[in-house]
């Protein structure tokens, strides 16, 4: 009996160890998305600055696809520019 609980306290660190490990995998990909959309938003503002039509294109995909009061605050001196 003595062998069987230690089985299962090795179980249980082993789950434990891999919901660790999940959590892990998890964050890593929340990182790397965020780094991806960070990457994505300098390219095109970056490309809005060069071309006036892409620039009037962005801001007519935001106002469209942005609809929380407080993420369109945050934009709303950007879109306000010609």
């Amino acid at each position: 009996m003595s062998q069987r609980k230690t089985l299962q306290q090795q179980l249980a660190a082993t789950e434990a160890k891999a919901a660790k490990l999940r959590e892990a995998l998890t964050k890593r990909a929340r990182s790397e998305d965020a780094h991806r959309k960070i990457v994505i938003a300098v390219a095109v503002l970056a490309e809005t600055n060069e071309d006036r039509e892409f620039a009037e294109r962005i801001r007519g995909v935001l106002r469209k696809r942005v609809t929380r009061p407080h993420d369109m605050a945050v934009l709303s001196e950007w879109l306000s520019t010609t």
